[in-house]
């Protein structure tokens, strides 16, 4: 890759005033699609200059937490979501919880999307300007797996690999946004859960307590029980486990040796600890990931990802 293709922010997003602390750079493209990094060091509590995207953009958020705003709504941003930006839509962002963040992004040429659209959710197609109707949609645990992996070795495919694959995973996200169109959590408790989630997505490598959550948010355990698994369809301990197996993916994809090492630095109490939840999760072991990240074992996985896909 040229090193003019490297780093250029402005490619991915245009400030509409001076925004400052955010960093993009490309891992791999063609003239149809772009993968890439991005990171925000911002940590302002209010919300952040005005912005667009280029283009239409799905991103993938590796750590940290902020509070994304637009169409008149505030949705909190971690590291369980895939989140859609539309090109030319503004939005603001803030961190209320005082962190940066990070992660991969996917920009698909506006054409493209509308094919992808045309195939799973016609009734988009009426919005070509903004396609994506969602904000943000919970990644399932083969589209996250397939997505660790391909980000990982995006630089090392050829146009064609690159093309095929990452069309795979755009559309195994759209389908996860289409499935759940109709669905949305109760209204109540929104703030509880969203703090909860915040303070999970901050320190979720330490050791932490229930009635230390329940105190940070002035309510009681059995409050913060409830009101999380109405509002995200996990309980607090099984969102916990799903952001450290998360964390995980990438440093497994790019060949971690020391398995042991990074799970005592995910906050496992061991290695088979992590082994277990893990299996239990993408039904693989850590070290099957480890080695199904090989080029060979890229195809291996898309295909898992597309039989799981409904007929069309």
């Amino acid at each position: 890759m040229a090193p003019s293709d490297r780093r250029r922010p402005s490619s991915f997003s245009r400030a509409r005033s001076p925004a400052g602390g955010k960093a993009f750079e490309f891992l791999a493209r063609t003239q149809a699609l772009a993968l890439g990094d991005y990171r925000c060091a911002h940590t302002h509590v209010e919300r952040g200059a005005e912005e667009a995207t280029l283009g239409h953009v799905i991103n993938f958020p590796r750590y940290g937490v902020y509070v994304k705003h637009v169409r008149g709504r505030e949705v909190l941003v971690d590291a369980r979501r895939a989140v859609f930006f539309n090109g030319g839509e503004p939005f603001r962002t803030s961190h209320p919880h005082g962190c940066g963040d990070g992660g991969r992004f996917l920009r698909l040429r506006a054409d493209v999307v509308l094919d992808l659209l045309r195939e799973i959710e016609p009734r988009a197609l009426g919005h070509a300007e903004s396609p994506f109707a969602r904000t943000d949609v919970p990644l399932e645990t083969s589209v996250e797996l397939f997505a660790a992996t391909l980000f990982t070795r995006a630089g090392q495919l050829d146009p064609l690999e690159l093309e095929e694959s990452t069309l795979a995973l755009a559309a195994a996200i759209l389908r996860c946004a289409a499935s759940s169109s109709g669905s949305a959590p109760p209204a109540n408790g929104a703030g509880v859960a969203d703090g909860a989630r915040g303070i999970l997505a901050r320190r979720f490598r330490e050791p932490l307590r229930l009635e230390e959550f329940a105190r940070a948010l002035g309510v009681s355990m059995f409050h913060l029980c409830r009101v999380f698994k109405a509002r995200t369809g996990a309980t607090v301990h099984e969102h916990l486990t799903r952001l450290r197996l998360g964390a995980a993916l990438h440093p497994l994809a790019g060949g971690r040796e020391d398995l042991t090492e990074l799970a005592l630095e995910l906050g496992f109490s061991s290695h088979s600890h992590f082994t277990r939840a893990f299996r239990r999760a993408f039904g693989l072991t850590p070290s099957e990931v480890r080695l199904r990240a090989s080029g060979r074992r890229l195809v291996e996985l898309r295909s898992r990802l597309q039989r799981a896909a409904p007929p069309a």
